[in-house]
């Protein structure tokens, strides 16, 4: 137990000497905001495909109770109809961000836009 928090101890303090002291911010690359675009693509794809194998998989599982696959379809597209909604409502960039951004270019700059 003694081992187990003196571990802890000096792992929370390296960690807080690497974070800031050590690491500095990295600076924004090109080829990183590319990544990040190919990836949430990737993610977007994978919520498609993810509630359409959940509902062949009711399906599969309920063959029963005489449940056609209407139910489950509709189910699905309700799921991609919410998923959209949200994709859409949700900005890019958030309203305080924006603020903030024009507030520094007026800074920079002495006047509004």
């Amino acid at each position: 137990l003694l081992f187990a928090w003196l571990h802890a101890v000096f792992e929370g303090a390296s960690d807080a000497f690497k974070l800031c002291g050590v690491q500095r911010r990295l600076l924004p690359n090109k080829a990183d905001e590319i990544v990040m675009q190919v990836w949430l693509e990737i993610f977007d794809a994978i919520t498609y495909v993810g509630a359409a194998s959940c509902a062949a998989l009711l399906w599969l599982q309920f063959p029963d109770h005489g449940m056609t696959g209407w139910p489950l379809v509709a189910a699905e597209n309700a799921v991609m109809v919410v998923r959209g909604y949200l994709a859409w409502s949700v900005p890019e960039t958030p309203e305080w961000i924006k603020t903030e951004l024009h507030r520094d270019w007026v800074a920079r700059h002495g006047r509004s836009v």
